[in-house]
């Protein structure tokens, strides 16, 4: 599965009403990957912890992919790169706090999860004191420039 098709499945989960990181989390943590949320049986999506009936139901009838392809097209023309929570270059400040999102948006270049958050990247704190980056972003991320 490429890069694409995985987004379609975060966005898409993203515009599931109620479902918010912790439902995900949950979901996540019994069937590991987005696109095998979509796949599961209703009886499955219910028995997650967190899920009930409602948002199973809506997950197995999920009809809104025009609007996902629709976002996906807009962030590829606007060289926007959707970074959803499970990818290395999430920053992991922000996979710790309470309400944290679950897909971030970003324009630019940036060297690590550090710079993505600092707001003048070529004054990243860790870049000037020496210590060294996170994860540098994926290929798809830096093979494209704004």
């Amino acid at each position: 599965m490429d890069q694409t098709d995985t987004l379609t499945y975060w966005l898409a989960l993203k515009r599931i009403n109620g479902l918010g990181i912790g439902g995900v989390k949950n979901l996540l943590d019994v069937l590991e990957t987005p696109a095998a949320v979509f796949r599961a049986s209703y009886a499955v999506l219910s028995a997650v912890p967190g899920i009930g009936k409602t948002l199973a139901g809506q997950i197995r009838h999920f009809k809104d992919w025009a609007e996902v392809e629709r976002e996906l097209e807009t962030a590829r023309r606007q060289h926007i790169h959707i970074i959803p929570f499970q990818d290395a270059t999430f920053p992991a400040p922000l996979k710790n706090i309470y309400d944290c999102p679950l897909l971030l948006y970003a324009r630019g270049r940036w060297c690590c999860a550090v710079c993505f958050l600092w707001p003048h990247p070529r004054r990243c704190p860790m870049r000037r004191s020496g210590q060294r980056h996170g994860p540098a972003p994926p290929l798809w991320v830096r093979s494209r420039r704004p």
